[in-house]
């Protein structure tokens, strides 16, 4: 019998998990509500099941025209996720109790954070989506330069003219400027060849996090989240998705009472002395934090925020309002 995979979380459900009540429920606050029509919206409660996915989200079809290799398994890129569901939880559990982290589970919690920034919907349609054009043309222009100049190149397709090869560029820079499923398509690519600048973004991020000092926020059940988790603030006091420029502060609320907060304003001694763990710093979130973490969540998010606790979540309804 075919596998069916149809529902999947662009949010893993380790991550949902925690930012559940007692009773196993998240509070929801639909954003889309106010955005697009004015209205405040009311917090709304829902299983972890039941938010943050869509139907064949990561499910592989057909990849024609961006290098990707059938490996006979459409559901490759959604059970690549899964692994994280044990480890993330193994991950909490320690910072929970305050312990050190070796060094590679500190960088796999970066990785964890990175895909799931990377994974997102907010990026499938607020990054890829809207350069279709720009990325499929400058792909075909490239192309078109190395078989008209790289000999050695052009020598890779046997039997094939010049002419017939410029014109097979053409066609295909034609069907993916008008693939009404590109931005999936690009998505999934780039996450199945870890091609496409992924490596060298991963090891970027992981080189400067790992170098600057860690702060867990604790404040019981005070911090949310979005559909698109954690940001960035930079020098000027501007919110961003995701930018790591000199002077940043990335906050990122691994629970509904943890907060990760990382900053660049200076070096990590600790682990200058100790390279092999990551040590950090452990305390009550003050107010004015606990402010910019969940204030933070209503710049870049898909369409909800969501947490434990209704009454947080009202509380900020309201504010909505107020603002408008």
């Amino acid at each position: 019998m075919e596998e069916n995979i149809k529902d999947q979380h662009f949010l893993p459900r380790c991550y949902l998990q925690g930012f559940t009540d007692e009773n196993g429920k998240l509070q929801t606050l639909n954003l889309e509500l106010f955005a697009k029509r004015g209205k405040k919206p009311y917090p709304r409660e829902y299983a972890p099941s039941q938010i943050c996915y869509e139907e064949d989200f990561y499910t592989v079809g057909d990849m024609t025209g961006f290098n990707v290799s059938d490996n006979g398994d459409k559901y490759v890129v959604e059970k690549s996720f899964h692994r994280y569901e044990n480890h993330y939880q193994k991950l909490i559990a320690q910072i929970k109790s305050g312990q050190a982290l070796a060094i590679g589970d500190a960088g796999f919690l970066i990785q964890i954070i990175f895909d799931i920034k990377l994974r997102n919907k907010y990026f499938r349609d607020k990054y890829i989506a809207p350069n279709q054009a720009k990325v499929v043309n400058e792909a075909a222009d490239e192309l078109k330069k190395q078989l008209s100049e790289d000999e050695e190149y052009f020598k890779k397709f046997q039997g094939a003219s010049l002419k017939d090869m410029l014109y097979l560029n053409e066609k295909i820079r034609e069907m993916l400027i008008n693939d009404k499923d590109f931005k999936q398509k690009a998505h999934l690519s780039t996450m199945m060849r870890k091609e496409d600048g992924y490596r060298i973004a991963l090891e970027t991020i992981m080189m400067k996090f790992i170098h600057c000092p860690w702060v867990i926020l604790e404040s019981p059940d005070n911090f949310i989240t979005s559909d698109n988790p954690g940001g960035s603030m930079g020098e000027n006091g501007e919110i961003h998705n995701f930018f790591l420029q000199k002077g940043f502060v990335f906050v990122f609320p691994l629970t509904s009472s943890l907060c990760l907060t990382i900053s660049d304003t200076q070096g990590d001694p600790y682990f200058f002395k100790n390279p092999a763990i990551k040590v950090y710093a452990k305390g009550q979130a003050p107010q004015d934090m606990l402010d910019t973490s969940n204030g933070m969540l209503f710049r870049h998010y898909n369409k909800i925020v969501f947490g434990p606790n209704k009454n947080i979540l009202t509380e900020y309804a309201d504010k909505l309002i107020i603002k408008k």
